[in-house]
């Protein structure tokens, strides 16, 4: 089935795409929450404003600042084989240090079916090893270390951002 190619020049092209841009300009431009009396509101003042805010200038259509939320991300999941060996609860905290690995933790080796108490595929959860001797527990934390620097990085550049979206939407019913 071939239909008939369309030039950019095409009257009824240039209608359907004024149309469609007019169409999302629109969705757009709803989905914003104007607020324009701040009556029994806290103030918000341009000083006070985060340093990721950018300072706003005079506009025609009398916006003073436009604020987007920004969503909280989760911080990178932990690879299986750092499972007790990793606080999961230190994963979180994107203020604290480092999530230390521990000293010593469980040995995470998949072995086969030997006796009735360890199924084929089972982790062998019984031994504990030093860290030293666990070389795929260092293979994968540097790099999940990595990722959890820049997921706080991150986490701690947004929050401020999050907690004044917060702050001035604060009694707006939708």
């Amino acid at each position: 089935m071939n239909a008939p190619r369309r030039h950019a020049a095409d009257p009824d092209v240039i209608a359907q795409t004024t149309g469609l841009v007019n169409f999302l300009r629109d969705m757009v431009h709803s989905s914003h929450q104007r607020q324009r009396d701040d009556r029994g509101r806290d103030r918000l003042r341009l000083a006070d404003l985060p340093e990721q805010v950018r300072r706003p200038t005079p506009r025609e259509d009398g916006i003073v600042l436009r604020l987007d939320h920004v969503s909280q991300s989760t911080p990178p999941e932990l690879p299986e084989v750092l499972d007790g060996w990793v606080d999961q609860a230190a994963c979180l905290d994107a203020d604290g240090i480092d999530p230390p690995l521990a000293e010593t933790g469980p040995e995470h080796t998949r072995l086969p079916a030997l006796s009735s108490t360890v199924e084929e595929g089972e982790e062998d959860a019984g031994t504990t090893v030093v860290r030293d001797q666990a070389s795929e527990v260092l293979r994968a934390y540097g790099p999940w270390l990595q990722r959890w620097r820049k997921w706080a990085e991150r986490e701690r550049h947004e929050r401020p951002l999050r907690a004044l979206y917060a702050r001035s939407t604060r009694g707006i019913s939708s």
